[in-house]
């Protein structure tokens, strides 16, 4: 599978991925894509800055509803690598790859937007299924993990990749609008398209 996330402006997190870097950056470019050649790999710090977000970061459009989700990290892991979803109730949307690459996603295109608090949406009516966690351990090979952010604290809930790609889950309409917030980001990336890659 393929992730490839719209972009018109840096981001947060594009400055960290800066600021993680250990001797400066080389940027290529093909097409209009841009790649940027960094020396550290900042899968976990930028996992890490997703998890410890909060609903005041998002600004203050978002009313302080304990209950109400403002955001969903998803974690898919599928043989050696895992890919970490974040989707916020602003319309942020980035995917991080534990192989160190990754691609930001910026909330200016209203469909990105949309898609993504629809997902949010559905989450929240599944949410309350799911476990309290303090800390989001890695999801085993072959597994999705969806974390649930809310003012109460974290939630957790696991299913088995296999079962979800074949409709045979209860999460599997959580899991198709994912790939929807995919597919919407991939679209917008044509014009547009910033990645970062590790360089080994």
């Amino acid at each position: 599978m393929i992730f490839i996330l719209s972009r018109t402006r840096l981001t947060h997190a594009i400055a960290l991925v800066n600021k993680l870097m250990n001797k400066g950056h080389k940027v290529t470019k093909n097409g209009t894509l841009r790649v940027e050649q960094i020396e550290h790999n900042p899968y976990l710090e930028l996992r890490k800055v997703a998890f410890s977000t909060t609903r005041i970061q998002l600004g203050n459009q978002f009313p302080n509803v304990s209950n109400k989700l403002y955001g969903i990290i998803t974690d898919i892991a599928n043989g050696p690598e895992v890919s970490t979803v974040v989707t916020l109730l602003n319309g942020h949307a980035s995917i991080y790859l534990s192989s160190g690459d990754g691609f930001i996603a910026s909330r200016q295109h209203e469909s990105v937007q949309s898609v993504v608090k629809e997902f949010i949406n559905i989450g929240h009516l599944i949410s309350i299924e799911g476990n309290k966690i303090d800390y989001p351990e890695p999801p085993k090979n072959g597994t999705v993990n969806f974390y649930f952010l809310s003012d109460k604290g974290k939630t957790k809930i696991t299913e088995c990749l296999l079962k979800l790609e074949k409709g045979r889950s209860n999460y599997t309409k959580l899991f198709l609008k994912l790939n929807d917030v995919i597919e919407e980001i991939k679209l917008k990336s044509i014009d547009n398209r910033y990645s970062y890659q590790y360089r080994v």
